[in-house]
């Protein structure tokens, strides 16, 4: 899809002297109509084709044709129409542009496609004039007929076709006259579009140079990246295998060495055992003999106390039977001088009593 306009400046193609014939603009409460005529086939389109719809949702939801966007300023700014449809042939072109407004897709409607212009968009389509109008709304939108009180909806191809609405009345019509840029009068405009166009195709071709500098630089980066963590790899598996086998030899080592001690402790423990069996036999040689020997001393001490204890008992009783001699001697003793001296005692007194 190429897109022509009559000023320079908005980055469409120009549109070449007797493009358009006729041009009426018509301006609702509920969309801005443009209906005209003109030889198309000067922007391309081939002689006797009947054209076809363009709207902005197609088959697919993105728009026919894909991203078509329709922008306004009629109505003092600039505003996105988003419900829209037109039609162009070879010799014919319309397009109704509808405000944002309950029903907007209704009076936009696009699905009679194959019925033109004049029967979608009913309006002035005369050669030989310019102009700009205030029109009334229709009373229904395209393809709803009022009977009686009711509506119906045709649909294409179902049915007779019914005839198009009648045409709203238009008011405040003021002639214009068309102007075509050339494109002498837009060099500056060109100039300065080709300017932009050669910088952006230097930016862009510097942009994909140092892109595919970039993206060299990083699958070197990548591959160098790859490379060192192979031979990370490759060497942490080395290191691990030497660890293994070190750890593997000094596993067989230690057990070697376990094996080497456990088999000297049992050895050791074997002998040690056999001298405790040895030394166990000779004492249990000598407890026997001992106890034996142990039974006829402890005999023989008893003996031996018994007689001690008898002699001792034998010493107390001669020991006794002394002492009791002695104190019998000095008792007699002691009664013989008592008497002597009783004796003496008498006689001293028969004395005194003599004299």
């Amino acid at each position: 899809m190429v897109s022509y306009c009559l000023k320079a400046g908005h980055g469409s193609r120009l549109m070449p002297s007797g493009t358009l014939t006729g041009v009426h603009w018509a301006n609702t409460d509920r969309y801005l109509q443009i209906t005209g005529t003109g030889d198309f086939t000067k922007i391309n389109i081939p002689k006797g084709d009947q054209g076809g719809e363009l709207d902005p949702h197609g088959a697919d939801g993105n728009g026919n044709p894909k991203g078509g966007l329709v922008i306004t300023n009629h109505r003092g700014k600039n505003e996105q129409i988003l419900e829209w449809t037109q039609f162009i042939s070879y010799n014919q072109f319309c397009i109704r542009a509808c405000y944002q407004k309950d029903g907007d897709k209704e009076w936009c409607n696009h699905i009679y496609d194959v019925m033109g212009c004049e029967w979608n968009m009913p309006g002035n389509y005369a050669k030989g004039s310019f102009d700009t109008c205030a029109a009334a709304t229709p009373a229904e939108p395209m393809g709803v007929y009022k009977k009686g009180s009711s509506l119906s909806t045709f649909h294409q191809g179902v049915g007779a076709t019914p005839t198009a609405q009648k045409a709203p009345k238009s008011s405040s019509c003021k002639a214009t006259k068309l102007t075509y840029a050339k494109y002498g009068m837009a060099t500056a405009v060109v100039k300065a579009a080709s300017k932009s166009t050669s910088l952006s195709k230097s930016r862009s071709v510097s942009k994909s140079k140092s892109l595919s500098k970039s993206k060299s630089l990083s699958k070197s980066k990548a591959a160098s990246r790859v490379k060192a963590n192979a031979a990370a790899s490759e060497s942490k598996s080395k290191s691990k295998s030497k660890s293994l086998s070190k750890s593997k030899s000094l596993s067989k080592s230690v057990d070697h060495s376990k094996a080497v001690s456990k088999a000297k402790a049992l050895s050791k423990s074997k002998s040690k055992s056999k001298s405790y069996a040895l030394l166990t036999s000779k004492l249990r040689n000598k407890f026997s003999y001992s106890s034996s020997s142990k039974a006829h001393h402890s005999s023989l001490l008893l003996q031996n106390s018994s007689k001690a204890k008898a002699t001792t008992t034998t010493k107390k009783t001669t020991t006794k039977k002394t002492t009791t001699v002695k104190k019998t001697t000095t008792t007699k003793k002691a009664s013989s001088s008592a008497k002597t001296t009783t004796k003496k005692t008498t006689t001293k007194a028969a004395s005194s009593t003599k004299t």
